[in-house]
This record gives C-alpha cells, structure tokens and sequence, in this order.
C-alpha cells in the first residue's frame, strides 16, 4: 500500500495513532525551537490531521497545511472550520 493510500485509510484515526507518539509539550518545544512568530506565515508540509497546524494557528501564525492525503485535509478543516487563517490545499 501506497503512502497516500493509508494516509487516506487512517486518517479518522490520525489523531490517536500521532498522539502515541508527539505530545503537545514536544510541538511547543518544536516551536520554541524553530522561534515561530506571531504574524508570521507558516507551511505545514505533511499536515496529517492537523497538529502542527492547529498549534501554528493558535500563535497567530497563518498558515498553509499541505498533505497529499485529501482525508486527511478534509480532517483539518473540520477541525478548523472557524479558523480564518487556515488555508489547504
């Protein structure tokens, strides 16, 4: 199976399956890291459901979710339908 093809297959149990492995305390190390700015733009490259995306977006960072999975894009936006500063492709 194809990468795509079980990214498509999971993705409504993404959030689950990534938690076993990223915390919210490892993104925000990730972010303080990288030095993610308020304002800033930011591409999530590999989005998945959304967990860098949603933690970008909460410190006003706009960002572009790109994954090659449209289930998994389909995800985000449910989970960010009241989001302005979301943009998938």
């Amino acid at each position: 199976m194809e990468g795509k093809e079980y990214f498509d297959r999971v993705a409504n149990q993404w959030d689950e399956m990534r938690g076993r492995f990223f915390s919210e305390q490892v993104r925000e190390k990730a972010f303080e890291v990288a030095g993610v700015q308020k304002g800033r733009i930011a591409a999530d490259i590999g989005a998945g459901t959304g967990f860098i995306t949603e933690g970008l977006v909460g410190k006003g960072i706009e960002v572009i979710a790109v994954d090659q999975s449209q289930a998994m894009l389909d995800s985000i936006k449910k989970k960010m339908a009241t989001l302005e500063k979301l943009l998938t492709y």
